[in-house]
């Protein structure tokens, strides 16, 4: 299992996508340079250079080579690679890609206020119970450990947010915390701090984890 992220630098649009056509296929590119909004571009671009440099990681592919297609949903997937499973999330100026052979799922929220009308709306009673009991930084810590939870849990399934909330609960261990969703089993997630106020969730069927998240300067992706 791998855990990656880059930090996405305040390039000019039209720069970035010369840099894109000597990196990455063409069908690809163009779905990015449909993206009008440039910051969204930006980030999709980094998801895509990131899965791009790992798979050619992995397989010892040329980076040039590694095809990436699309469902009508949008959701890239690897036609050349059916046995690798990846995620991507990205938020503000950060990209980050969680890939392996089993179904993973990575999510990453910037640390705020709890959000306690939206806990108080899709939260279970214990995980609301929880929040009770703490104040403060502390409880919005633990407010975004359990989105970001139930956010990578239903990437790695690859199912909507709001159709499983009432399907499980995240429940803490020794070792972080684990889901035991009612069709799918028991999953496992940990969660890493990335920059100052970052928190990303990793959520896999497996119980080891990468110690940490492997940093990749952005323009290294060119390489």
């Amino acid at each position: 299992m791998e855990l990656v992220a880059t930090l996405i630098p305040d390039l000019p649009h039209h720069e970035l996508i010369s840099m894109l056509n000597q990196q990455i296929e063409e069908n690809e590119v163009n779905r990015i340079m449909g993206i009008t909004n440039e910051s969204h571009a930006f980030r999709s671009a980094a998801g895509s250079l990131l899965l791009a440099q790992m798979v050619c990681r992995i397989s010892g592919y040329p980076v040039s080579s590694i095809s990436i297609h699309r469902y009508p949903n949008g959701k890239p997937f690897l036609p050349d690679f059916p046995n690798l499973h990846f995620n991507i999330t990205h938020t503000d100026h950060l990209a980050v890609l969680a890939i392996d052979t089993k179904l993973v799922g990575v999510d990453i929220e910037k640390v705020s206020t709890a959000r306690m009308a939206v806990a108080n709306r899709f939260f279970s009673e214990s995980e609301k119970e929880m929040l009770k009991k703490c104040s403060g930084k502390k409880r919005d810590r633990l407010f975004f450990e359990l989105w970001t939870i139930r956010e990578s849990f239903v990437k790695a399934i690859g199912c909507g947010i709001f159709g499983t909330m009432g399907d499980f609960t995240p429940e803490k261990n020794e070792s972080g915390w684990q889901v035991n969703h009612t069709a799918t089993g028991l999953w496992n997630v940990k969660h890493y701090n990335l920059e100052k106020d970052y928190l990303v969730a990793l959520c896999s069927k497996k119980n080891e984890f990468p110690e940490a998240i492997e940093m990749i300067d952005f323009m290294k992706l060119f390489d």
